[in-house]
């Protein structure tokens, strides 16, 4: 807390004394152009809270000779990329039903552990939505599901 409080008058006449806060944030880790996560005060409350927002954590497909490789681009957008050995067919692409975990108190447009609405395809990407149930959070996150016939990066 920095400065002098201040007498903060609450709804039902009773009075808190309030302080300013201030956080640091030159040195959160951001893609140029993403906001940094928002903050909310409030002080009839007295409590900060941060907006972290939800995500996928894993996902899997089950092919073998697949890997998968999950790219957080910003807090609202990113991309799964699924690597499948390049004879899988179109047919055995289409069947790929994916799991995934997600952070709690997330919810999920596709299915988990089921064929997803479009089915996955190495030309159209699949969009996965993930939303906070807690409203206060930040916004959903939109994940492109993408198939390549394609060995994953080595590190």
């Amino acid at each position: 807390m920095i400065g002098s409080y201040s007498v903060d008058v609450t709804q039902n006449g009773t009075t808190n004394l309030v302080w300013s806060i201030r956080a640091n944030v030159m040195d959160w880790a951001t893609a140029p152009g993403t906001p940094i996560p928002n903050g909310q005060m409030t002080s009839a409350r007295f409590r900060i809270r941060y907006y972290t927002g939800k995500d996928i954590t894993s996902f899997n497909v089950n092919l073998p000779g697949s890997s998968v490789s999950i790219r957080s681009s910003s807090h609202f957008s990113g991309t799964v990329v699924i690597y499948v050995p390049p004879d899988t067919t179109a047919e055995q692409i289409a069947a790929l039903a994916p799991t995934y975990t997600l952070d709690a108190g997330a919810t999920c447009n596709q299915p988990n552990g089921a064929i997803p609405d479009p089915p996955l395809s190495t030309s159209t990407p699949v969009s996965y939505v993930v939303t906070p149930q807690d409203t206060k959070d930040l916004p959903a996150k939109l994940y492109s599901v993408i198939v390549t016939r394609d060995a994953p990066p080595t590190n």
